[in-house]
């Protein structure tokens, strides 16, 4: 028996509509089945002013965690355009006692190694805010990103005599003239790589700084 070309598309068609389905369950399953479990360690901020040596109470802090995984086209392929995907894992928000301590638990989440999910950063952000103020304190988290780039433009020190300061953490080496240094408009920065590989408790004393003043951390 002959098939006309008509016939033997609407079979591939047919064919497809079927497959594709499967496929994405399949995915779907193996999406999770395939998680791993991984640590992070803790972190404890001291947070003082620079020019007393005194402990600073009410300083906010705001805490990021997020992880990434190459994108993939139809579930399957990676993009070859090698774009990621990133997803926060943990949003927090805290406010340092009457001796200007943050206590960050660890925490444990989880991986997904048939995404090849892996750890994309820890970000720490000290006494800055957007100026919008969004409802969701997930987008005012998050817009806090942008917060070296865009300095007082965007951003605000919610405590207005101390610049602000941001921690960021990585699972490799930084550099900082990578990252444009460390003394930023409107915070400054330290660039903590390898601290996501590391197993025990990180300890950062943040001496904020005055708008005059110019060293501002040590990290232990």
């Amino acid at each position: 028996m002959q098939f006309s070309i008509s016939e033997r598309i609407g079979t591939i068609l047919r064919s497809a509509f079927i497959m594709i389905p499967l496929v994405i369950v399949c995915y779907g399953t193996l999406d999770a089945c395939c998680n791993e479990t991984v640590e992070i360690r803790s972190v404890k901020i001291r947070i003082m002013d620079k020019s007393t040596g005194l402990p600073l109470e009410g300083i906010p802090v705001y805490y990021a965690l997020q992880t990434y995984w190459p994108e993939r086209l139809f579930y399957i392929l990676k993009n070859p355009e090698g774009n990621n995907v990133t997803v926060y894992k943990a949003m927090e928000e805290y406010i340092s006692d009457s001796q200007g301590e943050v206590m960050i638990p660890s925490r444990k989440i989880a991986l997904n190694r048939w995404k090849s999910e892996k750890i994309y950063d820890e970000n720490i952000y000290i006494n800055v805010e957007n100026r919008l103020q969004f409802s969701k304190k997930e987008y005012n988290i998050e817009s806090l990103a942008s917060v070296l780039l865009y300095g007082k433009k965007y951003f605000v020190n919610p405590i207005p005599e101390y610049k602000g300061y941001k921690i960021r953490s990585t699972t490799y080496e930084m550099n900082p003239k990578d990252y444009g240094g460390t003394k930023f408009e409107i915070a400054d920065a330290l660039w903590n790589g390898y601290g996501l590989l590391k197993k025990r408790q990180e300890t950062f004393v943040v001496e904020l700084e005055r708008w005059d003043s110019q060293e501002n951390t040590s990290h232990k």
